[in-house]
């Protein structure tokens, strides 16, 4: 036949010459709550020839009610290749919105993300309708789709706490000048584009006491910011403005990062003493990579309670010892906050030839070793150049690929960018399964209620399932369960 078509799930990399797996499907179901996020992908593989002129197209979904998602509310992309040398390989990363028609060359694959948000005003049910592909010849194929919506809502403001910073963001690969009102509308764009994924942006696009900087402190999708060098001209006058507002919770103090010595760890112990004397609520965030460093003394010694959010990197919470001094933090309130970077494997991490499951299930992790903030060092650190050409960016590591670039400039692909990929686009579906197991605790009134389900995929932080349909599987009986719930509060 002139093609092959599949579906697959978001979690799973779908290679340009991968064949699909025998128990495949040929439909695309997908499963999810008001105000979630969801994605699958529809592949399509040429098989002898080159296919030209292929469009696809989503159809309104109707229930059996009657009602109906527009078929505006989905968008297309396409699963775009980077080639990393080290695997001799182009692995599945780059998401630009679809442009059409495409062309398809022989024995290969084109997969094509198909995503929505669900509206809030959604009417529960099971959803049906079809993804309609045309070929030159005017040839049809008709996938059917199905969407069934549950029965709760998740809520704009995010349970897990982050704080991802931009990184180098070069605007000479988005084709703008440094500093030019260009450049400013590209911060925003990558500002939002971040903010519509859950994630907090490091810095503010606009100086912090500006009415176009209140629009997105007093927004509920945005948990945290760091406070701007500038702070320190009139802490006192900003951190009355912040109070004023409600927004001093959102604020964090990030300057010293991994302290390997006793001098930081003095600057450590000032910024936190010049912070408690401005204000008690004022929070200081530092991240950790090495355990004990100075004298056989822990980073919690040394830093003592100048430290508000601690930061240990994921690897540091298979210690029992740093889990037990994280918990007795966390019970005198601090924050337990953690992060991925550099070479960590077998942990998990954010690398474009990870396993298909590790940026998503990372959040899962971060559950249940009980760390309720992420953060992570940079999404467009394009240090080595034009991230398609080179996807490794950081110099001296030639073969780390995608760390720090979780955004691509959106020149190559023709549009203003950013373009996202497919890991943030997991990392998104990673937070909200955070939400979902947040729901599930609040529901069942008891912070271990979900251990059961978390158990299924994650023993520990080494040992974890690589099935990208186990990790659906089980936050849909999740899903269903919450839904369920919900019905009967009702």
């Amino acid at each position: 036949s002139l093609c092959t078509i599949w579906t697959a799930n978001s979690v799973k990399k779908v290679f340009r010459e991968s064949v699909p797996a025998k128990n495949s499907s040929t439909s695309l179901k997908l499963y999810a709550g008001r105000n979630e996020y969801v994605a699958g992908q529809l592949v399509i593989r040429a098989n002898g020839k080159k296919l030209s002129n292929v469009t696809v197209t989503v159809s309104d979904l109707i229930s059996q009610n009657g009602n109906t998602i527009e078929s505006k509310h989905f968008s297309l992309y396409r699963v775009s290749y980077v080639f990393l040398a080290a695997h001799n390989k182009y692995y599945p990363d780059p998401l630009p919105p679809l442009t059409q028609p495409l062309t398809i060359q022989p024995h290969e694959n084109q997969p094509v993300w198909v995503s929505t948000t669900i509206p809030k005003e959604t009417i529960p049910g099971l959803y049906t309708g079809s993804i309609t592909v045309t070929f030159d010849d005017s040839r049809k194929k008709k996938v059917p789709f199905h969407l069934t919506v549950w029965n709760f809502t998740l809520p704009d403001k995010p349970i897990l706490r982050t704080l991802f910073s931009f990184g180098s963001a070069d605007p000479r690969f988005e084709g703008v000048e440094r500093g030019s009102e260009e450049h400013l509308a590209m911060t925003v764009r990558y500002y939002e584009y971040l903010l519509e994924r859950r994630i907090s942006p490091s810095g503010l696009p606009y100086p912090i006491d500006s009415l176009s900087a209140a629009k997105y402190l007093s927004d509920p999708r945005l948990s945290s910011f760091r406070l701007p060098g500038s702070f320190w001209k009139h802490p006192k006058r900003m951190i009355s403005y912040l109070e004023k507002n409600g927004w001093l919770s959102k604020a964090i103090l990030r300057i010293i990062d991994e302290p390997k010595t006793i001098k930081r760890y003095d600057d450590i112990r000032l910024y936190g003493e010049a912070l408690r004397k401005l204000h008690p609520d004022l929070k200081q965030l530092v991240c950790f990579n090495t355990q004990a460093n100075v004298g056989g003394r822990t980073f919690w010694e040394l830093a003592g309670n100048s430290v508000q959010i601690w930061c240990p990197v994921i690897c540091q919470f298979s210690s029992p010892k740093v889990r037990a001094e994280a918990a007795r933090r966390a019970q005198k309130g601090d924050e337990i906050w953690s992060y991925v970077c550099c070479d960590i494997s077998p942990y998990p991490n954010f690398l474009i030839d990870g396993a298909d499951v590790e940026t998503r299930i990372t959040f899962w992790m971060l559950w249940k070793y009980r760390i309720t903030g992420f953060l992570y060092w940079g999404v467009a650190s394009w240090k080595q150049g034009d991230p398609w050409i080179h996807p490794a960016n950081q110099p001296g590591h030639p073969n780390r690929y995608g760390g720090g670039v979780l955004l691509y400039p959106g020149k190559p692909a023709g549009i203003k960018g950013p373009v996202g990929c497919i890991r943030l686009e997991n990392i998104r579906d990673g937070i909200e399964d955070y939400q979902y197991l947040h729901l599930f605790a609040k529901m069942a009134g008891t912070r271990d209620a979900p251990e059961k389900q978390v158990g299924k995929i994650v023993k520990t932080l080494t040992n974890y399932s690589h099935d990208p349909s186990e990790l659906e599987n089980v936050r849909n009986e999740i899903g269903r369960l919450l839904s369920r719930w919900s019905i009967r509060k009702k």
